[in-house]
């Protein structure tokens, strides 16, 4: 085998090592804890379809509403929301939601009620499910003054939304939605609204300091 062809073969395995390395250090990252942020609503019958909201759902192994095991439930491909059905023989509550997966276990601060079937449900509703909750932010970072639009649930009606603590001007297209423009002030970390029935705060916003 001449000089050149040896040379080339030697490359070829220190490539392929390289590769066979950085795979195994990847492979060897931890998992990332889940968090749940919310979910909605807050209350239903069993077999009802519940949204969780939340990070690093991926791959999860249980959801379990007050203790008991869901059967039949979805994580969407980026792993920020589980679709669940309320399973059966759920205690009427309220209790937690619990989520487990390949990083860890987190449970919610959030309760969940169990509606019996035909059981009227004005009463669940004055216990909290008028709160308003933030599902979402979009962007997550953004410059004063850009609009940033504000998913979530029970919205309508909202007094004021803060970026970090500094007020925002806003409109509320509908109850599920608003769109605040970043205050001048405004400090990177919570986004919180405001209405008559309860506030509602969202961590992880970054204020840019130019164009994002």
């Amino acid at each position: 085998m001449s000089r050149s062809k040896r040379l080339r073969a030697c490359l070829g395995v220190l490539v392929l090592a390289l590769v066979a390395i950085q795979a195994g250090a990847i492979a060897a990252q931890p998992a990332v804890a889940p968090s749940i942020i919310s979910f909605s609503p807050n209350h239903g019958m069993v077999g009802a379809m519940v949204t969780i909201y939340g990070h690093d759902f991926g791959g999860a192994q249980t959801v379990q509403f007050n203790g008991v095991a869901a059967t039949n439930f979805t994580v969407n491909a980026a792993g920020n929301h589980i679709m669940v059905k309320v399973p059966p023989e759920t205690t009427t509550g309220p209790g937690p939601v619990t989520i487990t997966t390949p990083g860890g276990t987190v449970t919610s601060t959030m309760q969940f009620t169990v509606v019996p079937a035909g059981g009227a449900t004005a009463k669940v509703r004055t216990a909290g499910a008028m709160r308003p909750v933030i599902h979402a932010v979009t962007p997550m970072k953004a410059a004063p003054g850009t609009k940033v639009t504000i998913a979530g649930s029970n919205l309508r009606g909202a007094t004021a939304v803060l970026f970090g603590g500094v007020r925002a001007t806003f409109t509320i297209p509908s109850m599920t939605k608003i769109v605040a423009v970043v205050p001048k002030h405004a400090v990177s970390g919570a986004i919180s609204v405001r209405t008559a029935r309860g506030s509602t705060t969202f961590h992880g916003f970054h204020v840019a300091t130019s164009g994002v």
